[in-house]
Formats: C-alpha cells, sequence, structure tokens
C-alpha cells in the first residue's frame, strides 16, 4: 500500500484566554489528519497554488523550507468559531478544517497561511 504525504494548511493561529494556542488548519493532499501524526516540514507558498480540480487537491510551489518536529497532540473538529466549543475528534477529513494543538519543535515558525508535510 502506497504512503501518501500528509500536507496541513495552517489559515489562522489563535491564542485563547486560557494561554493555550490553536491552529486553524485545513487538511490538504488527499490525506486525513489524525491526532499522533507528526509533521517534519513547514514551508511557504510565494506563488499561487496549482488546484487540480477533479481531486480538490491543492498543490502549492514550496518557499522557505524549514524542519520542525511537530506532533498533532489534539484536534477539534469542525470548527465552528470558538475552539472550545467544538467536540474533540481523532481525525481531521480531508478537505475540512479544524483547530489543531501541537506539540514539539518548531511551534514558533508556524505562521497563517503557511504549510507542514510530513
Amino acid at each position: 500500500m502506497e504512503s501518501r504525504t500528509k500536507v496541513l494548511w495552517i489559515r489562522d493561529i489563535i491564542i485563547e484566554r486560557s494561554g493555550r494556542t490553536v491552529f486553524v488548519a485545513e487538511a490538504n493532499n488527499g490525506s486525513d489528519i489524525c491526532v499522533g501524526d507528526v509533521f517534519t516540514v513547514q514551508y511557504d507558498s510565494s506563488s499561487l497554488p496549482d488546484e487540480d480540480f477533479s481531486t480538490h487537491i491543492i498543490r502549492p510551489a514550496p518557499t522557505n523550507l524549514k524542519r520542525v518536529e511537530l506532533m498533532v497532540s489534539a484536534i477539534e473538529w469542525p470548527f465552528r468559531g470558538e475552539p472550545r466549543s467544538s467536540p474533540r475528534s481523532d481525525m481531521l477529513p480531508h478537505g475540512h478544517y479544524g483547530a489543531l494543538c501541537f506539540k514539539g519543535a518548531g511551534l514558533e515558525t508556524l505562521t497563517p497561511g503557511c504549510y507542514l508535510e510530513s
């Protein structure tokens, strides 16, 4: 069975009143994102992404590559405004967005609009 690279687009970053940081993100590249998934590459895209309309997969041209080691520690999906009001899930389906929490090295480099890749 072929292993597919997982891609996550960081749409926004929210710091809750409690101080917890959540990342509003969309699962991309045709794969679901699961608690425990580890992302090792972060990048930006300086050009508009190419979109394959038959599969609804966005393929950005990567720039500014960085090594990270970020594990998904929690997913609140579906995202409906305030992350804490959403149900917890173990999976974020491709094409949907939710509020994710990460742990590991590289959190400080994440910005809205960046991508993470496993």
